[in-house]
């Protein structure tokens, strides 16, 4: 082998090793820079203010929202006594609904919109209003795994 071709191997074997330092270089930073997506991610997550949650220690989620827990009227019934928890995955809204209408009514599904405190939509649910005679009361009881523990309030609508 002579000079000339001792130098070529020598170059070939120098811009291969460049090459690959680039590589591994480019991939070490691309997972870098995924890793610290990620921590993003969940910074904004775990930084999510919600303001109407108070948090047990068992981890149950509890809306606090006065205005969510103010009284509705909704085609003559009473609706109070108003509680959203969230445990498990699971969303549980309560109420207790009463029958002042003085006739006999319910007995229909209805559609319930969770709203945040701008107004915004963030969730609508679907019922059911018991059959109640006049002056009855009855448990609404709406179970779903969407968190909307941090509703600020909710309108109700037949469907």
């Amino acid at each position: 082998m002579n000079k000339e071709e001792k130098k070529w191997i020598i170059l070939l074997g120098a811009v291969l090793i460049i090459l690959i330092a680039l590589i591994v270089g480019l991939r070490l930073s691309k997972n870098k820079n995924q890793e610290e997506k990620e921590e993003g991610t969940q910074v904004v997550q775990e930084g999510t203010e919600e303001k109407y949650v108070e948090v047990r220690e068992d981890g149950t989620k509890v809306n606090q929202s006065n205005k969510l827990k103010e009284s509705k009227n909704f085609e003559g019934l009473k609706i109070e006594n108003i509680t959203i928890e969230t445990k498990n995955n699971e969303t549980i809204l309560k109420a207790d609904v009463e029958n002042t209408t003085g006739q006999d009514t319910g007995d229909y599904a209805i559609k319930i919109k969770v709203v945040d405190d701008a107004g915004n939509e963030i969730k609508q649910i679907g019922g059911y209003i018991n059959h109640m005679g006049p002056n009855e009361k009855t448990q609404l009881r709406i179970k779903t795994s969407y968190d909307f523990a941090n509703a600020y309030d909710f309108t109700i609508e037949k469907q």
